[in-house]
């Protein structure tokens, strides 16, 4: 069983998926690339990974501060326009985004889910005080959803209510 899923089981059925938080279900440690690496390699160690993309960091006293962001397709754009080609040595923080979106651990389960349908961004870095701390994937906030929906399923026909999800967007844990 998850720790989303211990969390849920605790909760009551309306404020289930306030209780579940970005901290609960972000990948903590995720891979991550220095501004300072070449765009060729960091798409490699993409593949390599499996990953879509990664978080750009600046390591300082094995803190990792966030930096930028780093997709395959703004990799996808370097070798489209022919930048790759004609600059070899390109390095990520030539090409990353600079003032990526991030959000606070704290942020709830259906913020998550709002920021993403807003955005249209398929990961989301979790920061405090510029700190990477984890990213979370729109996967991972389905995931949660999915375990909100089954615990509200489980709740007695009779008394259960579905969440009031007009004011969902709470923009307080939105950073950047």
């Amino acid at each position: 069983m998850t720790a989303a899923a211990k969390k849920l089981k605790l909760a009551s059925p309306a404020p289930i998926a306030a209780k579940l938080t970005a901290r609960d279900i972000m990948m903590r440690d995720p891979f991550t690339v220095e501004a300072e690496s070449l765009v060729v390699h960091a798409a490699s160690a993409m593949i390599a990974r499996g990953v879509s993309n990664a978080p750009v960091v600046r390591t300082d006293f094995q803190h990792k501060l966030l930096v930028g962001f780093i997709s395959e397709k703004d990799v996808i754009q370097c070798y489209a326009s022919g930048r790759l080609y004609s600059q070899p040595d390109l390095q990520v923080g030539e090409i990353m985004r600079t003032h990526p979106i991030g959000v606070r651990p704290e942020a709830d389960l259906f913020t998550l889910a709002a920021i993403f349908m807003q955005h249209g961004f398929r990961h989301l870095p979790v920061v405090v005080a510029n700190l990477l701390q984890g990213v979370v994937s729109r996967r991972d906030v389905l995931k949660g959803l999915l375990e909100h929906y089954e615990a509200w399923r489980r709740e007695d026909p009779a008394t259960r209510k579905a969440p009031d999800l007009a004011g969902i967007f709470t923009p307080r844990y939105l950073l950047g």
